[in-house]
């Protein structure tokens, strides 16, 4: 059997025969999704942009028009798509609403300048098609990520089939609405996990770089270029809601703060010290002139 151009109304499958299918069409997808297809599809970084381009460089606006745009030309696609997926019995309306969300989703992942050739990006890609809290994100190895999201979307279609339904067959009507529901949710969903993710990328950069500037010769900073890097690290972990790196960067401000103040110490005292040598300096000069004047008025003996 191949993919099928059906109604998704139409038609359902064992459990276990769609996880299998579906896990396969996540894969084979994700590479012309990528890649792109030349004269047919545009690779994911061309489309970045593209998008970039007509938002000037904002970031946000570019995601944002990514978020919302509403694929209508996709339907010409259908057959390729299908093509794709040789020996699946899954309705073309289903691969296709598939391909819209994965490739929306890896559109918004290169908008925050990931590499969605990197498989660590895709499995991210991937689990943001079931909202998956990627905060657990290490439990969900990289190979795994196809076939565990395949049964996330089977098991609530599952539940939503059960419904006067034989439950041990998953209703293509039902996996077609999650892929389909509130799009502009789902894209928010990827819009927030890579931009906290990209948020702690520049945040760490810039702890780095301090860190760097305290035990190396070849960037020194000053104590107070090393305190506005930090503040700036820190908005960056808060936004990326990494608290325990927003503590790390405020222990670093803290010890370099304490720095500071004995540098200024050090200073105040070196400036007293020097201050000081200079009157006395200067009174023994007085005196010095004083006695010479004193020598050469005294009357001769």
């Amino acid at each position: 059997m191949s993919a099928k151009d059906e109604d998704p109304t139409e038609g359902s499958l064992t459990e276990e025969a769609f996880v299998d299918d579906l896990e396969r069409a996540l894969a084979r997808l994700m590479t012309p999704i990528v890649d792109g297809v030349y004269a047919v599809v545009e690779a994911t970084a061309v489309r970045r942009d593209r998008y970039l381009n007509d938002s000037d460089g904002d970031v946000t606006a570019a995601t944002e028009a990514a978020i919302a745009y509403r694929a209508t030309k996709t339907d010409r696609l259908r057959p390729f798509l299908v093509g794709l997926l040789p020996g699946l019995s899954i309705p073309g309306r289903i691969v296709v609403a598939l391909w819209n969300r994965m490739r929306a989703i890896a559109l918004v992942a290169s908008l925050h300048g990931f590499d969605v050739s990197d498989v660590e990006i895709q499995r991210e890609v991937l689990c943001c098609l079931v909202d998956a809290d990627l905060s657990l994100e290490r439990r969900i190895d990289t190979d795994d990520a196809s076939r565990f999201v395949a049964r996330e979307l089977i098991g609530r279609a599952s539940a939503s089939s059960a419904k006067g339904r034989d439950a041990k067959r998953i209703s293509f009507q039902c996996i077609h609405d999650i892929l389909t529901a509130d799009i502009a949710q789902k894209g928010a969903h990827a819009r927030v996990h890579f931009r906290a993710k990209a948020d702690k990328r520049k945040g760490n950069a810039l702890l780095e770089r301090v860190q760097q500037s305290l035990v190396s010769s070849k960037e020194q900073l000053e104590l107070e270029d090393q305190l506005l890097l930090l503040e700036q690290a820190k908005d960056l972990f808060k936004s990326a809601n990494k608290s325990d790196l927003v503590r790390e960067a405020e222990k670093l401000r803290k010890s370099i703060e304490n720095q500071k103040r004995v540098v200024s110490s050090q200073t105040s005292f070196s400036i007293g010290r020097a201050f000081i040598d200079f009157i006395f300096g200067m009174f023994r000069g007085i005196i010095d002139v004083l006695r010479h004047l004193l020598v050469r008025s005294s009357p001769n003996k």
